[in-house]
């Protein structure tokens, strides 16, 4: 099993209050860093806080991506506080079920506020800091369903192939400043977004599938690799942890 070691390092991590990210902010923490969990969800947030008992350090705010002023304040709160921020896991995300006839303009402009413009604002908040340190890994989420499609989930499908796109461009942009950006593609996961957004026949189908759906505990691994410093010398990657289904 690999070990990793974070002590003196603050990880910042959006939508920490459950799933995906919820399980970094533990991992973390438990290698000895700070793990800063925001989440819209104050409550949730702040019982992953007090539930943690850890080597490290769990903490949480509340912060509304959609919100760039608010995004703004927490990440200099946070600066102020901790004094630099190592680590960005934008995890923050809403997958609603809706046909494109059926979607309103306020629900289509909910998942790309949410999903696409949330993760914007989170970086642009904390890249000047990691420029200036030279140091920082930054992780975004994609998802199958950028490159297939899935019935009634076309905003969350655009958003997701979007950040494909951006978290390249940004690795492109941060590589003079030793800045990393990797957008990773986790999989069918067993975590609220997925169990929470299928149907019980698409349900019954992943999971009859041996293999198909994987843990949060799996991929918080891969999350580590990327923020630790064995991953110095990757940035820019698109990861595919995907498994092909049988019909």
């Amino acid at each position: 099993m690999v070990v990793y070691d974070f002590s003196g390092q603050t990880l910042v991590v959006t939508g920490g209050a459950s799933g995906i990210g919820a399980g970094i902010c533990r991992a973390f923490a438990d290698a000895g860093g700070t793990a800063i969990c925001l989440d819209v969800n104050g409550q949730m947030a702040e019982q992953l806080e007090d539930s943690y008992t850890g080597r490290g350090v769990l903490r949480s705010h509340v912060l509304d991506v959609r919100d760039s002023q608010q995004v703004r304040s927490v990440f200099q709160r946070l600066l102020t506080e901790y004094g630099h921020i190592d680590g960005l896991v934008s995890s923050a995300a809403i997958q609603p079920r809706l046909d494109i006839e059926d979607m309103s303009d306020d629900a289509w402009h909910g998942v790309i506020d949410t999903n696409l413009s949330g993760v914007f604002y989170c970086a642009r908040a904390v890249i000047p800091h990691m420029k200036s340190r030279r140091n920082g890994s930054i992780i975004t989420f994609s998802s199958g369903l950028a490159l297939q499609g899935w019935a009634s989930t076309s905003a969350y499908a655009a958003t997701k192939a979007a950040l494909i796109g951006f978290t390249k461009s940004l690795a492109r942009e941060m590589a003079p400043y030793r800045v990393r950006a990797n957008v990773i593609h986790p999989g069918i996961t067993d975590s609220p977004l997925f169990t929470g957004t299928k149907t019980p026949e698409e349900l019954n189908h992943f999971r009859k599938s041996v293999g198909a759906v994987g843990t949060v505990a799996d991929v918080v691994q891969m999350l580590l690799f990327f923020l630790s410093d064995a991953s110095s010398s990757l940035s820019g990657l698109y990861i595919n942890r995907d498994l092909i289904l049988p019909d």
